[in-house]
């Protein structure tokens, strides 16, 4: 018995160092599977993807010698006509090639290289052209070592087990809703003990179509970094009600119709298009974008047609005065002068030579009118509007070539999504060291006097002309919007945005259609805030001119404000003091050989007030942020119709009308 009692207890010790090792193996086993991992990173490199892109990279950013100009356009038999069209036209422009020929022969040459590395279709080098085009970073790496270093770095995905795909969702009604990712990780409380999304509500056509193209750039593993890189969730800005609205008036114009316009105005069926976006003008944030019409069909939108109507350019014409009204404002201009300019966007009384002989002598300071042979005099405003036009948004990322010029992300340190802000070049180009930027913008420069300047105009032959004339033809262009300025209509929201934002004594915010849920909290450099601090009083005294733009002449002034009738015909009442309506207008002039007769709208629009004016109620679900931006361009129409109405500000007026207050919308209207 004693015997067997010290067997088992001998047993059941060795039994207990056994379990004692075990535990200490699965314990150090566990720490070095999780040193491993730290280790990997959990990263995975596709190496032959890495190797096409590399190749397609260095061939399509490299002029081709004469030796290697074979006609090897194996490209276009792998793809359809259409497909090496989309890829000539965006390459052309990304280069800034000179005909489609040199462009067909760099991809010739990109798509052979390519396939000598790993056979692909026409698909997927499509989408391996488009993926560099969108970065920049890789047609300017240099060396082939380091160009391939930026595409391992491009391409490489963070992969683990745990990992899952981004959860992307639209707020309405106070709640997100489900949009797109994994519905059963989406759905479900997430690790941070979070609700899940709420299940997914039937959304506007345009909604669903731009959260696909979020999401796809979501899931590139190059399009989410920086402080962000591990948020899951992102939420689509875009506005139920306003996406709707504009969904409305898009099958309107597809059906023929000319419904979100009414009045003297040529009809919208007879233009080209338009494009149409809505903004939150305290965040920044886009609520609604469309475009109409055959403009829409755009072979540089190169799969991004969601984007159009942040995307299709126009010149901003007399939009582009808001620039020079802000510096002009900061000086001893004569504010009534100025507001009443803004209001009419020019003089109409028979005492000036030229409709905008007020803006052209000011934008150059020669208001005093010097006479014929005067000595070359200095301004700044010139200068001034285009900083101006950089704190605003305009003319960003030039260093980085033409093609990036003016362009800014719609999801920064998210997706690559671009929007197009604008150009303009308000000084003279043989002074500048950088596209769309001047050595010193506030550096004093020579300019011709203003009787000089038109009467060379006029006369032409200026080939010997010096940089004084240069220089004030330059400024002239500038504050009307034309020569090499563009904008979209992103742009004109923005631009609205940023003048409300100022006139608040706030920086300007740059647009955006893709956030995460958890944003980290910007913080504005002192820099900034004393730039928009400086800015504020201006800012508002411009404001001041816009609301006069929507109202009926005055006495001692020649002239309707030049969105008058438009108010009129949208809401049947005259807007007068006070307008909870601003605006500026402009029509591209009938000597520009492409955009003749396209007109624009920027505006803002203080939807309490409004409802006020109109004894409306504030609805009571899904409401609208308090202050609205909205940027409208209508492009040219038929040369062969006659041109009647400013198109733009009537379908900016008819729609701002449905989105406060639907209930009057005329009959046959969208509601």
């Amino acid at each position: 018995m004693t015997f067997s009692r010290q067997l088992l207890r001998s047993l059941f010790l060795l039994l207990g160092l056994l379990g004692l090792v075990l535990v200490l193996v699965v314990v150090s086993q566990r720490a070095v599977v999780q040193n491993a991992s730290l280790v990997a990173q959990d990263v995975f490199v596709p190496a032959t993807r890495v190797e096409r892109l590399t190749m397609i990279a260095q061939t399509l950013s490299v002029p081709l010698t004469s030796a290697s100009l074979a006609s090897d356009v194996s490209f276009e038999q792998a793809c359809t006509e259409r497909q090496a069209q989309l890829l000539t036209g965006r390459v052309a422009a990304q280069f800034g090639l000179a005909s489609a020929a040199d462009a067909r022969q760099r991809l010739g040459a990109a798509f052979t290289s390519a396939q000598a590395v790993a056979p692909a279709g026409c698909r997927g080098f499509l989408a391996e052209v488009d993926l560099v085009l969108r970065n920049p970073a890789l047609l300017s790496a240099g060396q082939a070592a380091s160009l391939s270093n930026r595409v391992t770095q491009t391409l490489t995905e963070r992969v683990s087990w745990n990992s899952v795909p981004p959860c992307l969702y639209l707020e309405a009604e106070g709640k997100p809703f489900y949009l797109r990712g994994p519905q059963g990780y989406c759905l479900a409380a997430d690790e941070r003990g979070r609700p899940g999304l709420a299940s997914q509500v039937s959304v506007p056509a345009s909604v669903r179509q731009l959260g696909n193209l979020a999401y796809s750039r979501l899931l590139d593993p190059q399009s989410v970094s920086g402080s962000v890189s591990d948020a899951r969730r992102f939420a689509v800005t875009l506005h139920q009600d306003i996406s709707g609205q504009l969904d409305r008036y898009a099958g309107c114009w597809s059906a023929g119709l000319d419904c979100p316009i009414e009045g003297a105005v040529t009809p919208l069926s007879r233009t080209q298009g338009a494009t149409v976006v809505v903004m939150d003008a305290q965040t920044g944030a886009v609520l609604g974008m469309q475009c109409f019409g055959a403009i829409c069909a755009n072979d540089r939108l190169f799969a991004t047609e969601p984007l159009a109507p942040a995307l299709i350019e126009a010149p901003p014409a007399s939009a582009a005065k808001l620039f020079f009204s802000l510096a002009l404002a900061e000086t001893a201009a004569p504010p009534k002068e100025l507001l009443l300019q803004i209001k009419t966007s020019g003089q109409l009384d028979p005492t000036a030579v030229k409709r905008n002989e007020w803006w052209e002598r000011s934008a150059i300071c020669d208001l005093q009118a010097r006479p014929l042979g005067a000595a070359p005099h200095a301004c700044t405003i010139a200068g001034r509007a285009m900083r101006i036009a950089e704190i605003l948004g305009w003319n960003s990322r030039c260093p980085d070539g033409p093609s990036r010029c003016g362009v800014v992300s719609l999801a920064p340190e998210l997706a690559t999504l671009p929007g197009f802000m604008g150009l303009i070049q308000t000084v003279s180009a043989s002074s500048s060291q950088d596209p769309g930027r001047a050595p010193s913008l506030m550096a004093e420069r020579r300019y011709l006097n203003w009787n000089d300047y038109n009467r060379i105009r006029i006369a032409g032959g200026v080939t010997q002309i010096g940089l004084p004339y240069r220089e004030a033809s330059a400024a002239v262009q500038a504050v009307l919007g034309a020569a090499e300025a563009r904008t979209s209509a992103l742009g004109l929201a923005g631009l609205a945005t940023g003048l409300y934002r100022l006139s608040q004594g706030q920086p300007p915010s740059m647009p955006l259609v893709v956030k995460p849920a958890a944003a980290p909290v910007s913080v504005t450099s002192p820099e900034r805030a004393r730039e928009a601090q400086s800015l504020a009083a201006a800012a508002r005294l411009v404001r001041q001119g816009m609301a006069k733009v929507v109202s009926p002449a005055e006495p001692g002034w020649l002239g309707d404000g030049t969105a008058h009738r438009a108010f009129l015909a949208s809401f049947g009442r005259p807007c007068s003091a006070g307008c909870p309506i601003e605006g500026k207008t402009g029509t591209v002039s009938a000597r520009d050989l492409r955009f003749a007769g396209t007109t624009t709208f920027t505006g803002l629009v203080e939807l309490p007030r409004l409802r006020g004016l109109l004894g409306l109620a504030t609805p009571s679900t899904n409401p609208l942020p308090p202050v609205l931006a909205v940027g409208v361009i209508v492009f040219s129409p038929d040369r062969s119709q006659p041109t009647t109405g400013h198109a733009a500000s009537h379908l900016a007026m008819h729609l701002i009308r449905d989105i406060s207050a639907p209930a009057i919308a005329s009959p046959g209207q969208p509601n």
